[in-house]
């Protein structure tokens, strides 16, 4: 870490004394003068010659590589073409990354970000927080690597860049691979197939074979992790020794996995001869770790000791030695930068003592116009912020009141729906019966004015029922419901209940039990609880086939009662249950006798409910009935 933090303070100061060089006139070689002398045309196809020279060389020799982008770099400084410096840092970035040698990858490609932070290049920046986040991942610092890469699918996506948003999903991939999420890994994987497959990126295409490969080797699934090998080596147009030796590599360890050592050795050792050429320090140490196992699991002790050497080597290598290396080179350079900025300091002593008095009134002046305007900007910040906090609160009131308006509406269009619907039957039925009885007396016998005079009353005391739970939602909608609880029989007050519905359960036969201590006692409002049971109860008659049986039990739960109706009625379907208590899904059904309702008394028994701080749910199986828990 303490490597990665100097070299993030060298990168920081080279952007810096990078971003000073840099006129806007300069930004762009090409931009600033169309007619470009020979000379510079002819650096600048130099520099592309050397470019396409390394590109072919870096996954098959990428020393050379970084020699010939190494060549063109002072070339792209001294003609002041910027685009191709970042360009060029971001390419031996990645060539020292196919070597394992993460701080000078890591270090080399934070500068060219920087740089094309300077040029404010979308496409540069990108590219350049796509190549620190595979460089944080290789270091296992994941979440660095998963914000860079997060950050650059966002360019990407803003500059429709399909190619580098696959290698960034690519990567993402690669990370989670790396973390042992492995159904993470599998999906970026595929959608950068999928975008290369479009682009018919065929060496894209090929890396993500040898991705998906071993993350099928930790889904433990080798038949597809091998398929998945076999593509890139058989693969007959494929020149990337790099990646040849990555799935040889990958076959090796399926082959050693399953037990078969010297199948796993065979690959192992090819796979090894292709990253000693390429001098891949990585892929050497995965590949001699693998070899010094299997020839260790065949007996054969002395090649297993050889190969378990270089394994230590190569990690040293890339993890220690390495590391101490850059650590003093990266010291050094930030020597060298303190020597600048203090030989610097000294110039400016100088010409302070060249001209003293004039500026000592100068800096007495301008000391005294910074106070004055510091006390000014603070006293404006601080007047900004305390109307800033106003604004906050007053946009918060209003953004509640909205809330609270909106709820009230559904609520009122909710209510109005409900009368006009379910208080229309049971009136209409009065209307009628008594009109009937009006225009048409003399016609009827006396048995039967009754029958139709009772009718009239059952229809009138279910509008009644339907107003007074109307009337208690409604009152705690407006918030105008008061919670008074006092200690109450529990037994009490549900035999009390039970009396008022005792013609509902007989016209339906219905055998009702009460399973309560008769001394069991709770604090909790008389009205509101009496309102809630009422209703429960009432839909567990409404619900309960003629000869059914309805439950009623209680007990208390610390400081709280738990009250359950339980009937083996008709039940409900989950779609039914899960909208029970909300007031959009308010409607009525009819009882097993065609009763009916308003579908707004198990939203009143909820309200009513969470008013004294408790909680109210159900279970239902339909064809088997269904219970109510009410917790006070």
């Amino acid at each position: 870490m303490k490597r990665i933090f100097l070299g993030l303070i060298m990168t920081f100061i080279y952007s810096l004394v990078f971003a000073s060089d840099i006129k806007d006139k300069d930004i762009d070689l090409q931009s600033r003068n169309k007619n470009l002398s020979p000379d510079v045309l002819h650096k600048i196809e130099q520099i592309k010659l050397l470019i396409v020279k390394a590109d072919l060389l870096k996954h098959n020799n990428p020393d050379s590589a970084i020699h010939y982008y190494s060549s063109a770099l002072p070339i792209a400084v001294g003609i002041k073409d910027y685009k191709n410096e970042a360009t060029l840092y971001g390419k031996i970035g990645a060539a020292n990354y196919i070597k394992g040698e993460y701080d000078y990858a890591l270090e080399n490609f934070i500068i060219a970000l920087n740089i094309w932070r300077t040029l404010k290049s979308k496409k540069g920046i990108a590219t350049g927080l796509n190549t620190v986040g595979l460089i944080y991942n290789m270091l296992h610092m994941q979440d660095e690597a998963l914000e860079y890469h997060k950050n650059s699918v966002l360019l990407c996506k803003e500059l429709s860049d399909s190619a580098l948003l696959a290698v960034n999903y690519f990567n993402i991939g690669l990370l989670y691979e790396s973390s042992g999420e492995h159904d993470s890994a599998l999906y970026y994987a595929k959608y950068a197939y999928k975008l290369n497959l479009i682009a018919n990126d065929t060496e894209e295409l090929i890396k993500i074979n040898n991705l998906v490969g071993y993350i099928y080797v930790g889904k433990k699934d080798f038949n597809l992790a091998r398929e998945e090998f076999l593509k890139v080596i058989d693969n007959n147009n494929l020149k990337n020794k790099w990646e040849m030796s990555y799935a040889l590599a990958g076959l090796a360890l399926i082959e050693q996995t399953e037990g078969n050592f010297n199948k796993s050795i065979e690959y192992g050792s090819n796979s090894y001869q292709l990253a000693k050429k390429i001098n891949a320090k990585w892929d050497i140490q995965n590949v001699t770790k693998l070899l010094s196992e299997s020839y260790a699991s065949i007996g054969d002790y002395k090649n297993a000791y050889v190969f378990y050497k270089e394994y230590k080597l190569y990690s040293d290598s890339v993890f220690n030695e390495q590391k101490e290396k850059r650590i003093n080179y990266l010291q050094l350079k930030q020597k060298d930068f303190e020597y600048i900025v203090l030989s610097q300091k000294n110039e400016v002593q100088k010409e302070r003592i060249i001209k003293k008095n004039s500026q000592i009134i100068f800096t007495g002046v301008g000391f005294l116009f910074v106070v004055l305007l510091a006390i000014i900007l603070y006293r404006i910040s601080y007047i900004k912020t305390k109307l800033n906090n106003k604004l906050k609160t007053k946009n918060f009131e209003i953004d509640r009141k909205n809330k609270e308006l909106t709820k009230l509406n559904s609520a009122k269009d909710t209510f109005f729906r409900i009368i006009g619907h379910d208080l229309k039957g049971p009136m209409s039925t009065v209307v009628s019966f008594t009109d009937m009885l009006l225009n048409n007396y003399d016609q009827f016998t006396k048995e039967e004015i009754i029958e139709y005079i009772g009718f009239s009353k059952t229809s009138a005391q279910n509008a009644i029922e339907i107003l007074e739970n109307l009337l208690d939602w409604v009152k705690t909608q407006a918030r105008t419901i008061t919670v008074n609880p006092t200690e109450t029989n529990i037994y009490n007050l549900i035999s009390n209940i039970v009396d008022n519905l005792q013609a509902n359960l007989f016209s339906k036969n219905i055998n009702l039990s009460i399973n309560i201590d008769s001394k069991l006692v709770a604090s909790l409002d008389q009205n509101m609880t009496f309102v809630i049971i009422r209703n429960i109860l009432t839909n567990a008659i409404k619900f309960t086939n003629n000869n059914g049986e309805i439950n009623i039990e209680a007990k208390k739960i610390n400081s709280k009662v738990l009250i359950t109706i339980s009937d083996n009625g008709i039940g409900m379907d989950e779609e039914k249950l899960n909208g029970l208590f909300d007031i959009k899904d308010a409607k009525s059904s009819p009882g097993t006798n065609m009763e009916k309702g308003i579908g707004i008394g198990l939203i009143l028994c909820k309200e009513l409910t969470e008013s004294q701080g408790g909680t109210i749910w159900a279970e239902s199986i339909p064809q088997q009935g269904s219970s109510f828990f009410i917790k006070i």
